[in-house]
């Protein structure tokens, strides 16, 4: 894990770059709390340009000593959530899920049992076998399958528990649709980060309706 600095004559920006063997780069970049239409700038500017060529572009519109506030904060919602022993990722789109995962084990430490599917046939039949604590579902799973059928299968192999709607394309119809079905939460995939992926898990502490 390192630091990089890049000035310019209007800001000067922290670049967090972090990876390992398993999962790919993730750049962490803060412009501060004086620039956030900047930071939206650069997030919608290298969003596809790290897709194309691997990597995670994460920018932020807080300085470095509101992020470990806000940080703190969450984990201590996160230090109410029931236990999450198991998770199961079902998304075809194998950078996707592997960043999830990375993400994950981030705040919930490697003792969690994350499992990844690329499709509802491969994972209805892991659910059979072993139900999951959380699942993460991506909106669409070729060829046909999209969120809202893809919780009415889950749910008539007997699964109850929360899930997450993730998708690279949310509209606001979008969202309205699959709010129907009250998932624990809707992810842009773009914007996946431990702050956000924090923010979702955190209500599992809290009654939902």
């Amino acid at each position: 894990m390192c630091i990089l600095k890049r000035s310019s004559t209007r800001c000067r920006a922290p670049i967090e770059v972090g990876s390992d063997d398993r999962h790919p780069p993730t750049i962490l970049c803060s412009l501060g709390n004086n620039f956030p239409r900047q930071s939206a700038v650069l997030a919608a500017m290298m969003a596809p340009v790290g897709r194309r060529w691997g990597f995670r572009m994460l920018v932020a519109a807080s300085s470095g000593k509101d992020l470990v506030s806000e940080k703190s904060v969450l984990m201590q919602k996160l230090a109410k959530i029931p236990p999450i022993r198991s998770i199961q990722i079902i998304d075809d789109n194998r950078l996707d899920a592997e960043h999830v995962s990375a993400v994950l084990h981030l705040l919930l430490g490697r003792d969690v049992i994350i499992t990844q599917h690329k499709s509802m046939a491969v994972a209805l039949e892991t659910l059979r076998r072993s139900p999951p604590d959380l699942i993460f579902l991506d909106d669409y799973l070729p060829p046909l399958d999209r969120a809202e059928s893809s919780m009415k299968s889950l749910q008539r192999f007997g699964y109850t528990g929360p899930i997450v709607v993730m998708s690279g394309s949310f509209t606001r119809a979008r969202k309205t649709e699959i709010s129907a079905f009250k998932p624990l939460g809707l992810l842009p995939k773009d914007d996946i980060n431990s702050f956000a992926m924090a923010e979702v898990l955190a209500r599992l502490g809290s009654d939902r309706s």
